[in-house]
């Protein structure tokens, strides 16, 4: 259980981890997109003023009137990063295969670049008017067509960049939802629980803290009393010279040894319990704890001609420690009997039946009843008695509380004065 509840938190943490570096890979790549976009409509926009470049170019060269102070250089630059830059658009385009519709404006515009970039080259080589006057023809009529060109291999890119954003948006937004539904799942399934089980741990504490408040008030009231009344009792013992004296002390002092004994006992049993991890649960016989505690019970039973009628008929069978069940019947019918109404016959019934994976076990009594209005928050209290009995020493229903909620049952009682109790336990 340990290492099931460690590899499910490990899961719930890298699925986190995974979830988070995914949505930054996605953000990262479409980052990288529009980088990519960017610089092809940057290219593109270019395109367009290199050619109106040239174009002024050649046409300041016409209106000089020395065309020998003229150098074609800066026009051989110009029209070979024009080629260069359309080229790698044009490989680009070849190999991503975006749209046909680029594919068929690049075709257009590379055989335009082709004939005007001819028509400079043509003037570089030969700088007459009359080559001057075509190059300047041929490049202002392919001039405008190109640009309107470009112009729309700057818009089909666009829209390109545009529909990829708009999938990388939907992409983000599903992503999104999809981590958000995982980190729900994995709350409700893993931290959920967890919290619930941190939340039984704090119950567990706070009972096991009253319990030892409990177990304080065993050691400084029920053990310091008794060893105290024993020293006085030996100091008057040694001090009288009276054999009678001696032999009336005597007595109290078994008692008092007695009583000691007893509670030595009960607090050993109940860190018996507390210390014991390793308790044994087994498939038990209702009818068998039954038989035993009437054997155990025999004499008072005789006594007070109890009735003892039982109903297992829906649930025979109960999964617990025997010893515990066994305690358990032992003092809730014993005290059925202990405390019977003086005026009727001891009536007891005890009935089981299944309750989800539990098993839901009543004793119904028609005893003297407790008035729960007032006795009912320490009705399970240690040393708590309620009747004038005795026997009665406030320990059964403590221990047998103890030994029930140790093993996940619970227990509580309805009652009503002079008409009877009702004990139920879920084990």
């Amino acid at each position: 259980m340990k290492y099931s509840s460690r590899l499910r938190y490990i899961i719930f943490i890298v699925t986190t981890i995974i979830l988070i570096f995914t949505d930054q890979y996605l953000l990262e790549m479409r980052l990288e997109d529009q980088k990519l976009d960017a610089e092809l409509i940057n290219l593109s926009g270019r395109q367009r003023m290199y050619s109106q470049k040239i174009a002024n170019q050649l046409l300041f060269v016409a209106l000089e009137t020395d065309k020998n102070v003229y150098n074609t250089s800066s026009l051989k630059a110009l029209t070979d990063e024009w080629k260069s830059e359309h080229r790698k658009l044009y490989l680009n385009n070849l190999e991503l295969h975006q749209s046909k519709l680029l594919d068929s404006l690049f075709l257009i515009s590379s055989n335009q670049l082709e004939n005007m970039s001819e028509a400079s080259l043509l003037f570089q080589q030969n700088q007459s008017d009359s080559i001057l006057q075509f190059s300047i023809k041929t490049i202002a009529k392919l001039k405008t067509p190109f640009l309107l060109n470009m112009e729309a291999i700057v818009a089909e890119y666009q829209r390109l960049a545009e529909q990829k954003l708009l999938k990388t948006k939907n992409v983000l937004f599903w992503f999104s939802w999809f981590s958000i539904i995982v980190l729900i799942a994995e709350f409700s399934i893993i931290i959920i629980p967890f919290l619930n089980k941190l939340q039984i741990k704090n119950v567990e504490l706070e009972k096991a803290n009253i319990q030892l408040e409990s177990f304080a008030d065993i050691t400084s009231h029920n053990l310091r009393a008794p060893v105290s009344n024993l020293n006085s009792l030996l100091h008057i013992y040694n001090s009288s010279n009276s054999t009678q004296d001696r032999e009336t002390i005597f007595l109290k002092i078994e008692t008092v040894i007695h009583n000691l004994t007893n509670t030595l006992g009960n607090l050993l049993e109940f860190l018996k319990i507390k210390n014991n991890n390793d308790v044994k649960i087994e498939s038990i016989k209702l009818n068998e704890v039954l038989d035993h505690t009437k054997e155990l019970l025999t004499d008072p039973i005789f006594k007070s001609s109890a009735v003892i009628k039982a109903d297992f008929s829906t649930a025979s069978v109960v999964k617990f420690n025997r010893q515990y069940l066994d305690s358990i019947f032992f003092n809730i019918i014993g005290n059925s009997i202990k405390y019977k109404a003086n005026d009727r016959i001891p009536q007891i019934l005890i009935k089981s039946e299944p309750m989800k994976k539990k098993t839901k076990i009543t004793f119904k009594d028609n005893g003297l009843g407790i008035d729960l209005k007032r006795h009912g928050s320490k009705l399970f209290g240690l040393n708590k008695t309620f009747h004038r009995h005795p026997e009665a020493n406030g320990i059964g229903l403590y221990m047998t509380k103890i030994k029930v909620e140790s093993l996940g049952g619970t227990i509580y009682a309805e009652s009503e004065v002079d008409k009877g109790s009702t004990f139920t336990i879920i084990i």
